[in-house]
C-alpha cells in the first residue's frame, strides 16, 4: 500500500504568497504608501530610479496600459510608436527582477490606475540563480497585489524570451514560461499574450 501523495502547493496558494491586507490606494488613491527597504545586495542600484519613476506618476493622468518590468521594457524606445493606438507608459527599470518589480509594484504602477498592465521579467532573476518556481511564485504575487489595488484589471504576462548570450539557462527559461502559462490560465485576471514586437535580443 502506498501512502497518497499531497499536493505540491502551487504559486496561486495563499501558504506560499498569503492574501495581503486591503491596498491604501483602494481606499484612498492619495494615500502614501509605506514601502520596507526591498531585499537583497542587487536592490540598491535602482533606488534612485525607482524614485525617478515614481515622481512621474504624478503626471499621468488614469488609464494607460502600463508595460513593466526589467530591461527589456526599460530599453523598448519604439514603444509609443509600437502601440500608437494606445496610451501606453514604460515603467520598466534597470536590470530588475521580478522580485524587485514586486517590491516597487505598488510604487510605480498602482499610481497609474492602468487599464492593463504588461509585465515582463525573470531572465535576470534566473541569471541570479532563483528557482523558476520562485520567478512563478513572485508572478503570481503581482498578480494578486493588482487585483488587490486595482481590481479586475488584466495582466499580461509576456514569456522569457531566448538570448545566445544566456542559452544555458534555456531549460529553466522553458521551465518558467509553462509555469507563466499555467498561471495565466488559473487566475482570472492574468492573460496570456505577446505584444507586437519585443526588442531584439544579443
Amino acid at each position: 500500500m502506498h501512502a497518497k501523495k499531497e499536493p505540491s502547493p502551487t504559486a496561486t496558494d495563499p501558504a506560499v504568497y498569503p492574501a495581503q491586507p486591503e491596498c491604501s490606494l483602494a481606499q484612498d488613491p492619495g494615500a502614501a504608501i509605506l514601502v520596507p527597504p526591498m531585499p537583497g545586495p542587487h536592490a540598491a542600484p535602482f533606488a534612485d530610479e525607482i524614485a525617478t519613476l515614481e515622481a512621474a506618476n504624478a503626471d499621468e493622468p488614469p488609464g494607460a496600459v502600463v508595460f513593466y518590468g526589467s530591461s527589456t521594457i526599460r530599453l523598448w524606445d519604439s514603444l509609443a510608436d509600437d502601440f500608437a493606438l494606445l496610451r501606453v507608459i514604460n515603467r520598466g527599470f534597470g536590470g530588475s527582477g521580478v522580485d524587485e518589480c514586486l517590491y516597487a509594484f505598488e510604487r510605480l504602477v498602482v499610481p497609474l490606475r492602468p487599464q492593463a498592465v504588461v509585465l515582463y521579467a525573470g531572465d535576470n532573476d534566473l541569471m541570479r540563480g532563483r528557482s523558476p518556481a520562485e520567478v512563478v511564485a513572485d508572478t503570481a504575487a503581482i498578480a494578486r497585489d493588482l487585483e488587490r489595488c486595482c481590481g479586475a484589471v488584466p495582466l499580461i504576462c509576456v514569456g522569457i524570451k531566448p538570448s545566445t548570450a544566456r542559452w544555458h539557462l534555456r531549460d529553466a527559461v522553458t521551465e518558467t514560461n509553462a509555469g507563466l502559462a499555467a498561471l495565466c490560465q488559473s487566475h482570472p485576471h492574468p492573460r496570456p499574450k505577446i505584444p507586437r514586437r519585443l526588442p531584439q535580443s544579443p
